[in-house]
């Protein structure tokens, strides 16, 4: 069997994502929906970039909550 030790805190690598995905979430919250001008194919692969955005907005709110949870459990733990 082999053990690995760290000096990391087990909640190292929740700030080294956590830290990126929150300036992802800042841009993303800038940037306003595109507008929808045509009913064609552009129309809707302009729809589903919004949709997307947006679905992408609240992964990364939710991963950054729950990081903060786990952090916080962590903490408590130790």
């Amino acid at each position: 069997m082999v053990f690995a030790y760290s000096t990391v805190p087990a909640t190292g690598w929740i700030v080294g994502i956590t830290a990126p995905a929150d300036k992802v979430f800042a841009s993303l919250k800038k940037m306003n929906d595109l507008p929808v001008e045509s009913k064609d194919e552009i129309g809707t692969l302009t729809g589903e970039f919004n949709t997307m955005k947006g679905n992408l907005q609240k992964v990364i709110a939710k991963m950054s909550h729950n990081s903060e949870q786990v952090a916080a459990a962590s903490e408590e733990l130790t």
